[in-house]
């Protein structure tokens, strides 16, 4: 999950000693590579796309989903665009069920960001699938 939200991009490697005392290791650097949404106009980090939701999901990490993913246009588009609108559809789904058999309802909003998005996906499958430029249509017209 780390990996693909760029956490450790161009960082010197953490060191904890013994005692407790921490520092890092200046001149190490871990050579992960920077995990950019789009690496060019034209390319997209479509392994981000597909990843990403499922480690967020899978580590119950439901604001971050909603926050990074769910509620953000750039992101939804991007799936919509460069894997599919069904992925997209999908990845809603889970998280939805996710928080239901983590008994996680008592985040209401969070949990209902999701469950508009979702709706909103599904109403408008067939328009956004014909035609991913159709999204920002669904989303101003609901």
């Amino acid at each position: 999950m780390e990996y693909f939200r760029g956490t450790w991009y161009d960082k010197a490697k953490p060191l904890e000693l013994y005692k407790k005392k921490k520092a890092s290791y200046t001149t190490s650097k871990r050579g992960v590579p920077d995990q950019p949404l789009y690496f060019d106009s034209i390319q997209c980090n479509v392994r981000k796309l597909i990843e990403l939701p499922l480690h967020l999901i899978r580590c119950k990490l439901f604001k971050d989903f909603r926050d990074e993913m769910a509620c953000r246009f750039e992101w939804l588009y991007a799936k919509c665009k460069y894997v599919s609108v069904s992925s997209l559809v999908e990845d809603m789904k889970m998280a939805l069920a996710e928080m239901d058999a983590a008994g996680d309802i008592d985040d209401v909003e969070t949990y209902n960001d999701i469950k508009t998005v979702e709706q909103l996906l599904s109403l408008g499958f067939e328009n956004i699938r014909k035609d991913s430029s159709h999204l920002a249509l669904q989303v101003y017209l609901v």
